[in-house]
């Protein structure tokens, strides 16, 4: 799992027109954010990411 690993933030990348896609990762809990990397110069992306909890035990610092 991606917190086993140490990672705190999912990205993802999708099109516009997915808008299955676009519901699944909502529905998921992920959230719009401005497009990043190699997608930010592109107006048909759309960027999600999601904030993972910190594993149980684990300290949590600010951001």
């Amino acid at each position: 799992m991606a917190g086993e690993r140490g990672l705190h933030t999912l990205r993802l990348e999708t099109g516009r027109l997915f808008t299955e896609a676009i519901g699944l990762y909502t529905a998921s809990g992920y959230v719009r954010v401005p497009r990043f990397g190699p997608y930010a110069a592109c107006a048909e992306s759309v960027c999600f990411e999601k904030r993972l909890s910190a594993p149980q035990g684990a300290a949590v610092l600010g951001v």
